[in-house]
Order: structure tokens, then C-alpha cells, then sequence
């Protein structure tokens, strides 16, 4: 092939024997599913608003004039309203306030105070996208969150169970579960904002993985029924 000259230097015989490498796999695996798991728990989710409770509004300047983000941040820290977060979106002129509001206030003074704090750190600005939500209300879409992806995982289990067998549906589960654990894991790690985004996300994540293996476990019965005598390892 004259547009791949370095395609000769790959070998002819391209069949890798990924099961050998299964037990050192399986413990890598084991590893970072304990850890990730461990990380849920100490240091725990980055929880978003939709989860703890808290507002979250979009501050923005003029067209041609700067949002300095610092001095918001350092503006709205200061009312104690525990982790602020301050993040600019799509040009230097705005940006996403998100602030924890306390139990004994409330919600539209809170709101009131961090507008007239901002106002008085980077002068009048614009806000839009005001949301508030409860800490009850958090409470019940981390609860439903939960028992979303818990329902996912099931009725895929449930799916594969008539599409194959048993013992696929079983392994289907099995790799389901991994690679949820593991997107926590990820999640954890670079302190990602789980809100109800990242819920869907992870369902996403969920559907891509439950085809990955319809499709392997679909030649893996194509190549069962075809070779009968070879051994399941070979297979």
C-alpha cells in the first residue's frame, strides 16, 4: 500500500490472547473499584446544588467589559456561605455563582445579600438563571438519582437475561457495575461536580457499556455454537 509504507511493519498475525492477561486484570480492576469506592466516601462527591441544597445564578458585565471572577469569589466567600463556586462560561464577560444557603435564612435574602456584595466588589452587573434548591429537595433527587441508575442496572440485567442467558446476564452486570464504579471513581478524582448532569451522564455511560457487550457477548454465542469443541479460553 503505497499511502501506509509502515503498514509492513506490523505483524500478520494480529490475534491477541487478551484472556491470558485476565487475572492481572481482574486485580488491577479489583483495585481501582476499592478505591473509587473509598473515595465515595472519604474525600465523597464534589455534590452540586441539585444535591446539597444551595442557589446558583448566572452574573454577567456589558459586552466588552470583564467579569473579574476572583473578586466575586472572594466577595461572596466572605458572607459564610460555605463552598463558593465561581465558574465563567462562554466569554470573559460572565459567569456561574453557586453558594450554599444557610437553614436559619431565607432563600430571597440570602440571594439579595450575595447580588449586593457582588455589586459592591465589580460594580453593577446583570443577573439572570436564578435557582434555589431546598435542602429536602436535594435530599430527594440524590435519593432518586440513586435509584435511577440502581433501576438502569437491573433492567439491563433483566434485558440480557432473555437476549442470552444467565450466566451473560450475570458477567453483563458485572461489567455494568465496573464501569460505574469506576466513572465515580473518575468523578472523585478530579473533583467533578455531581449534579443531576452528571446522573445522566453516567446512564450514558451505562447504555455504551450494555452495547459493548451485546455485541461482544452476541459473537461470543455466534463463535459457541461454531466451534463446539474448542476450549472457552480459545474461544
Amino acid at each position: 500500500m503505497r499511502g501506509w509504507p509502515l503498514i509492513k511493519l506490523l505483524p500478520q498475525k494480529t490475534n491477541f490472547h487478551f484472556v491470558k492477561y485476565a487475572p492481572a486484570a481482574g486485580v488491577i480492576s479489583i483495585i481501582l473499584c476499592v478505591a473509587s469506592i473509598v473515595g465515595c466516601f472519604y474525600p465523597g462527591l464534589n455534590m452540586g446544588i441539585d444535591f446539597r441544597g444551595g442557589a446558583s445564578m448566572e452574573v454577567s458585565k456589558p459586552a466588552g467589559q470583564v467579569l473579574e471572577l476572583d473578586q466575586v469569589r472572594s466577595a461572596v466567600s466572605e458572607l459564610g456561605l460555605g463552598d463558593v463556586q465561581v465558574q465563567g462560561i462562554d466569554s470573559a464577560a460572565s459567569a456561574i455563582v453557586r453558594f450554599q444557603i444557610p437553614e436559619d435564612e431565607g432563600q430571597s435574602a440570602v440571594v439579595a445579600r450575595v447580588e449586593k456584595a457582588i455589586d459592591e466588589a465589580v460594580g453593577e452587573v446583570k443577573y439572570s438563571g436564578v435557582s434555589v434548591v431546598g435542602s429536602k429537595v436535594s435530599g430527594e433527587l440524590f435519593t432518586s438519582g440513586l435509584l435511577a441508575l440502581g433501576a438502569a442496572i437491573v433492567l439491563m440485567f433483566i434485558y440480557i437475561w432473555f437476549r442470552f442467558e444467565p450466566q451473560f446476564g450475570f458477567g453483563a452486570v458485572a461489567g455494568l457495575v465496573h464501569d460505574m464504579i469506576l466513572t465515580f471513581g473518575l468523578i472523585v478524582l478530579f473533583r467533578f461536580e455531581f449534579s443531576l448532569n452528571t446522573v445522566a451522564a453516567i446512564l450514558t455511560v451505562i447504555g455504551y457499556s450494555m452495547n459493548d457487550t451485546v455485541v461482544v457477548f452476541d459473537r461470543l454465542r455466534e463463535n459457541l455454537r461454531k466451534y463446539k469443541t474448542m476450549p472457552l479460553r480459545e474461544v
